[in-house]
This record gives C-alpha cells, structure tokens and sequence, in this order.
C-alpha cells in the first residue's frame, strides 16, 4: 500500500507462489521521467555525494536508456533463514507442505530478474540498485554480477548503490539462471499483451 511520487514512472511486478496462491514478493523498475531527464533516481537522492563519479562516467550513461530496481520485498513467511526475517529482500528457501525442506532459485533473485526483464523489454542499457553488499554477493553466486558504483550508506541497513548493464547480465548469466529470465521475459510479455518472444535475438532486444 506504499506509495511515492516515482511509482507514475515505474514498471511493477508481483510475484505469485502458485502452490499456495499467495503473493510471495515484489519489485519496480523505476525509469527516467522523458520530461525530467536531470531529476534524480531515488539512489542518487540516497547517495548523493558518495557516487563513484569515475566508474559512473566510463558507463557513458544516457539517462533516457538507464533505470532503478526498487522498493524490492518479499512477505515475511518467505524468509525463513535465521536473521533474515527482518531483511525486506531476504533471500529464502521454500518449504512445500508434503514434501518438507527444498531449495527453489532465490526469491530475490527471480524479483531483480523480473525488474530486470522489465529494463530489457523496454530498451534500457542498464539498471541501478540500492542493495545490501551481501546481497550482491549472493546474486554474483548465481551469475547476476553488479559493479558497486558508490559508497554503502545507512538506509534501511547497510546499503551501497550498485549498476548491471544489459551486455554484463548476458555475458554473466549461467544456463540455470539464463532459463529463469527467459521464463520472467515471457510472463511478463504476457502479463503486459507484447506477445510471445521468437527468438534468442528477440529476447536480448
């Protein structure tokens, strides 16, 4: 139910746990308002002054093809590792009802795919996040390498703004995650009326 004046330009997504039918999780991609090209991205509010101004101009960033991955959380009955219940985007496992204690991919890993799957459909270069360092680390197991772009401050925890261009997302994604994304694109082509994706060539544009 929270709001905030960015959510007019952004794309949201939920995550739906089909076996009980519960929203587990969700996530928005926050794009540049195309009439305020200079107004900043909720991170660069948050971490202004502590950017790293050198990786940030090597990117050659045009504001009209970037994004933020935001306002990630996941329901506190899917985050069942000690120390993670307090953690928004605690990355979990599952527990099925009949077949007791499994491993699924990340939860936080399928919402930061979905935001984005999101930037890819919509042309972006690349995508911000404000995470926690070890959050990062823990996306990086799984081939989802963001490049630390500015000093960790204090909000909400520990927190340091990260970057992921398209190239790097597909360069780095293992099969295992590569599939998952293939999967999120279709939903959310779907969910969104684009059609269905043809081709390899279709879904990296």
């Amino acid at each position: 139910m929270e709001r905030d004046g960015y959510d007019a330009q952004s794309l949201h997504t939920l995550l739906l746990h089909r076996q009980s039918g519960d929203y587990v999780g969700c996530v928005r991609l926050v794009r540049v308002d195309p009439a305020r090209t200079n107004a900043p991205l909720p991170f660069e509010r948050a971490c202004e002054g502590g950017l790293y101004k050198h990786v940030l101009e090597r990117a050659r960033i045009d504001r009209l093809r970037i994004g933020e991955i935001s306002r990630l959380a996941v329901r506190a009955r899917f985050r069942r590792r000690a120390g993670e219940q307090n953690v928004a985007e605690g990355v979990v496992p599952e527990r099925g009802e009949s077949a007791g204690a499994r491993k699924s991919p990340p939860i936080a890993m399928g919402l930061y795919l979905a935001a984005a799957a999101s930037g890819l459909m919509t042309g972006l270069d690349g995508v911000f996040a404000l995470m926690e360092p070890r959050l990062a680390k823990r996306l990086k197991s799984h081939g989802i390498t963001f490049e630390q772009v500015g000093e960790p401050i204090e909000h909400r925890g520990l927190r340091a703004p990260f970057y992921i261009t398209r190239e790097e997302l597909y360069a780095n994604i293992p099969p295992l995650a590569r599939g998952l994304l293939d999967v999120v694109l279709h939903d959310l082509r779907s969910a969104r009326g684009w059609g269905p994706l043809t081709s390899a060539s279709q879904r990296e544009t």
